[in-house]
């Protein structure tokens, strides 16, 4: 298992050499620690990434079970709403839509407003999880038959 796992990431690390070349992803200004206290903030910032992160895990179960209460006849539409919601999101703040690897580079070279970062943090969350969540039902759809 342990061989699959390497060659896994051997794989991947060539694509992505390949189509986004030897250069890094993230354009990173030079930083220095100017005060111990900021071991503190960084802490913070562990805790509040770790909270985000059991949120995000207990709204996607939350709303996967919701969705699978809703009636046997609105599962043909469920994915369409989750896909409209989304896209209507994104129509209005496209950058909560995909990776964001410009916008990561932005925020780390103090370049985006906090505003939008928690702003950014929320709407993705929201995206991730409809969009999961919608999916989850729409699976359960048999193909209509032609007779």
């Amino acid at each position: 298992m342990l061989g699959s796992v390497v060659l896994a990431s051997a794989a991947s690390w060539v694509v992505l050499r390949l189509l986004l070349g030897n250069s890094p992803l993230f354009r990173v200004p030079q930083y220095q620690l100017v005060h111990s206290a900021e071991f503190a903030i960084y802490a913070v910032l562990g805790v509040a990434g770790g909270l985000v992160s059991v949120a995000f895990t207990k709204l996607l179960l939350v709303m996967r079970k919701h969705f699978h209460s809703f009636p046997q006849k609105t599962l043909w539409f469920q994915p369409l709403a989750g896909g409209l919601l989304v896209g209507s999101l994104g129509w209005f703040v496209p950058q909560a839509l995909g990776v964001g690897y410009g916008y990561i580079g932005y925020a780390l070279n103090g370049s985006m407003a906090l505003k939008l970062m928690a702003l950014l943090v929320v709407l993705k969350i929201v995206a991730v999880t409809v969009s999961y969540a919608f999916r989850e039902c729409g699976r359960h759809l048999r193909p209509l038959s032609v007779h």
